[in-house]
């Protein structure tokens, strides 16, 4: 096993242009076993492994690392470096054949186009989260919202980032002035919490006009867009209020502003397709 996986084998195999699958000892068939991922490389392969200690086969599948993504977390659309937005909430959409497609929310205005996502595994070569088409992006009027349809490796939490907090599936209709909301996001270390200051306000970024969006007073930062706004917990438990867009942060003031959940998830919907936390 150490010479296929680790010595003369392993670096002929990679001079062919090709590695193993996956191999490993099987007790109790008292055997090696060896699996690639094409019939071309098992053909290059096979003479240097007709020993009855191999057993050597073709196989469709390719490992993959189970990852798991959680509300507020950091994201990026580079398969290297490190997070530059965030997500907010857990979703699925329905289909119309049945069944759902599952992701997560983020915001718009961290992609142009198609897009890949990852998440920073710290060892240099981010690991693929999944995918954010153009046609689940919206980013104009009462929503800055994207979709991001995960691979089915990733496990996705419903407890905020580095809390003990536990979105529920529901989400307010009202926003009253006063209010207490908190914000994930990977911009900010820490929770952040403020009051609704404006429950319709309206803000002009990048000559494109966004309306009834909330204000809060919450500290933010670069990276948190696309976070998570939630209410108040109560028992360990919150509601999705809505996805941090952006803010302001001066000597003198603070504040912040995010899109109201049940508009983001309205801009998003298209004829029979829905989308609702879960």
């Amino acid at each position: 096993i150490s010479d296929v996986t680790l010595g003369s084998l392993s670096e002929k195999f990679k001079a062919s242009g090709f590695m193993i699958i996956d191999a490993g000892v099987d007790d109790y068939k008292n055997l090696v076993e060896v699996h690639f991922g094409s019939q071309t490389a098992y053909d290059v392969a096979i003479n240097d492994l007709q020993s009855d200690i191999y057993s050597v086969s073709v196989v469709d599948y390719v490992p993959q690392e189970d990852v798991g993504l959680s509300p507020g977390e950091g994201v990026t659309t580079s398969s290297t470096g490190g997070a530059t937005f965030s997500v907010a909430c857990r979703v699925r959409r329905s289909e119309p054949g049945g069944g759902y497609t599952y992701g997560f929310l983020t915001c718009a205005h961290a992609f142009s186009g198609n897009s890949n996502v990852y998440k920073n595994t710290g060892s240099g070569t981010n690991t693929l989260l999944g995918i954010c088409y153009s046609f689940n992006q919206h980013y104009s009027g009462n929503a800055d919202v994207a979709f991001i349809q995960t691979n089915s490796s990733v496990t996705a939490y419903n407890t905020v980032y580095t809390t003990t907090t536990t979105l529920t599936s529901s989400y307010p209709t009202s926003y009253g002035i006063g209010t207490v909301v908190y914000k994930k996001g990977y911009g900010m270390s820490m929770v952040e919490s403020g009051t609704v200051q404006c429950n319709n306000y309206s803000v002009t970024i990048n000559n494109v006009q966004f309306t009834d969006l909330v204000k809060a007073g919450y500290y933010r930062a670069g990276g948190d867009s696309g976070g998570i706004v939630y209410t108040a917990p109560s028992s360990g438990y919150a509601s999705p209020a809505g996805i941090h867009k952006g803010g302001v942060t001066t000597t003198s003031e603070h504040y912040g502003f995010f899109t109201k959940m049940y508009n983001a998830l309205a801009a998003l919907q298209s004829g029979p397709l829905t989308y609702s936390p879960y």
